[in-house]
């Protein structure tokens, strides 16, 4: 993509919390076709990134953008009618900043994002990096957007977040100390302190990694890993597994029915594990894909 510290939030655990597992299967050996995700209504020639879905799956937040620049990032809301889906709207919290990289929690109740938006008390001016934020889903309506203070937003890029149940929340950063231009991070609850580390050497390396999707439970994540020699090129999508002690395994490429000579981010498995979603520019722009999760190697239920 062309991209332990210690602190007492205890707001920023406020906002945390939620629930829903999916499971890791042996590899698939079924031959799949990734197709569009609502053709002509969420994917479209403007260029969308980044789907995700509330707990029922009836309403999906997606990013909108120009896909000449890679810019001009706008987080959209559509809601399922039939078979089909509404139009799509700004979402209420978005349109000014650049915003992108939308995932809901496992609840459904909460949705974390990245902005250049100021922080509070930086007046109107839009910042030079991202943040990670989150919003409150207070039935068919949002809360203001919350900041997840520092050390979890830096200086650098934070960005590309996802929070598993018990509220850690995954995301990339291109903050000082990596091993590539943006590594991937946890920020984890500790009592009443939240700990932030990074995923390990089998996880961040002299590539980068830049976008990461982790199973509610934690058994497994999704990474998107930058111009990796034994990947497609630009961005591909990997898969590592975590060992009972807490390792992440070497992450093993999703192979050629997602990635592509191309750029392919912004992952998600469905909350009942049957579907990947990701982002894909394959024909020249980004669009949003979906392909079966046992067919590259992913199955399981709630």
């Amino acid at each position: 993509m062309r991209y332990r510290l210690l602190f007492h939030p205890i707001t920023m655990i406020a906002l945390l919390g939620i629930a829903g597992p999916s499971a890791l299967g042996a590899r698939g050996s079924t031959q799949a076709v990734a197709r569009a995700v609502g053709s002509g209504v969420i994917s479209t020639p403007e260029g969308e990134s980044w789907i995700t879905f509330d707990a029922t799956g009836a309403l999906a937040v997606f990013g909108r953008h120009a896909n000449a620049g890679w810019n001009r990032h706008t987080i959209y809301v559509t809601r399922r009618e039939g078979d089909t889906w509404s139009a799509p709207a700004v979402a209420p919290f978005s349109g000014t900043f650049e915003d992108r990289g939308a995932r809901f929690s496992p609840d459904g109740r909460r949705l974390i994002f990245s902005s250049n938006r100021p922080r509070p008390g930086e007046g109107q001016a839009a910042r030079t990096d991202f943040d990670l934020w989150i919003v409150e889903r207070r039935g068919n309506a949002w809360a203001e957007p919350q900041l997840l203070p520092p050390p979890v937003s830096s200086d650098g890029n934070d960005f590309h977040a996802s929070i598993a149940s018990d509220g850690t929340i995954y995301f990339a950063s291109s903050r000082p100390g990596g091993a590539g231009r943006s590594d991937l991070y946890i920020a984890r609850r500790r009592g009443d302190m939240m700990v932030v580390e990074g995923l390990g050497p089998n996880i961040n390396t002299a590539h980068s990694e830049p976008d990461v999707f982790v199973d509610p439970a934690q058994r497994f994540i999704i990474i998107a890993r930058t111009d990796d020699p034994s990947g497609a090129g630009g961005d591909d999508l990997y898969i590592s597994t975590q060992a009972s002690g807490g390792e992440w395994s070497t992450p093993r490429n999703l192979g050629s029915a997602v990635n592509t000579a191309e750029y392919e981010y912004g992952p998600l498995v469905s909350a009942d594990g049957s579907t990947l979603y990701f982002t894909s520019h394959r024909g020249g722009q980004a669009n949003l894909y979906e392909i079966p999760a046992r067919a590259v190697g992913i199955s399981g239920a709630n």
